[in-house]
């Protein structure tokens, strides 16, 4: 890609591992490209009309890289329906070609093979699980506990699988012992850089209530907006 080419991504709309992942590539990119190609866009059609951070992420893009990075929502013509990988051509809903130097395509995601085979996955292609166990809650027996779930309002984080594997470990030795489980609490904490001494985060708790997840009122949040360079370089570390 040469100074002044275009980095475009395509992001789907349907769940996907690490939410806020595809930001926080664009984020690394573009100071890529401002320190070695400082001419060159960055074009994110998205198939969502909201993602993760949002704010704290378009709050930094705009500090640190101007309008080198573009945003274009689902409702703003975002969603693309097709790519021609071998002209680097990515096509939206409305017929629109946007002509890539790098094309990098988000594609809809969904259980492993090995989930499919064990036959714990639902027409979404994910896992449903009880939420106070992570057992499925199509096979009894087998205990899901990464990205494969679903098991919202979790989102598919690295340190949400960590805390499901946990609540299913202590499910599975009282399922031996003959107990019940303990209850199950989840914690979440998720960090994204948007530039080396730029980072955000949000966290939040979890826990099985009446027969399903949720979120616990009043814990974690987000990164303020706003905050100052040693708040930001802080959470960057």
């Amino acid at each position: 890609m040469t100074d002044g080419g275009t980095f475009v991504m395509s992001i789907t709309d349907s769940a996907y591992r690490c939410p806020p992942g595809p930001y926080e590539r664009a984020s690394m990119g573009a100071h890529y490209l401002k320190t070695n190609k400082p001419r060159s866009k960055i074009l994110l059609l998205d198939s969502k009309e909201t993602f993760s951070k949002q704010g704290l992420f378009r709050q930094g893009w705009e500090a640190l890289y101007g309008d080198m990075i573009e945003w274009i929502s689902a409702d703003n013509d975002g969603k693309v329906a097709k790519v021609e990988a071998g002209a680097l051509t990515a096509e939206t809903a409305f017929g629109v070609n946007h002509k890539a130097d790098v094309l990098n395509v988000v594609v809809p995601q969904k259980a492993g093979w090995i989930a499919d085979r064990a036959g714990v996955t639902n027409e979404t292609g994910w896992v449903p699980v009880k939420g106070n166990t992570f057992e499925s809650a199509r096979v009894p027996g087998i205990y899901v506990a990464g990205d494969a779930t679903i098991a919202a309002p979790m989102p598919k984080s690295g340190f949400c699988a960590t805390a499901r594997g946990k609540v299913a470990a202590v499910a599975i030795i009282a399922d031996l012992a003959g107990t019940e489980p303990a209850p199950a609490s989840f914690v979440n904490t998720c960090y994204s850089l948007v530039g080396p001494d730029w980072g955000i985060s949000v966290a939040g708790i979890c826990y099985f209530d009446g027969g399903k997840l949720a979120g616990r009122a009043g814990s974690g949040g987000i990164s303020p907006i706003g905050a100052d360079a040693a708040f930001r370089e802080a959470e960057a570390v």
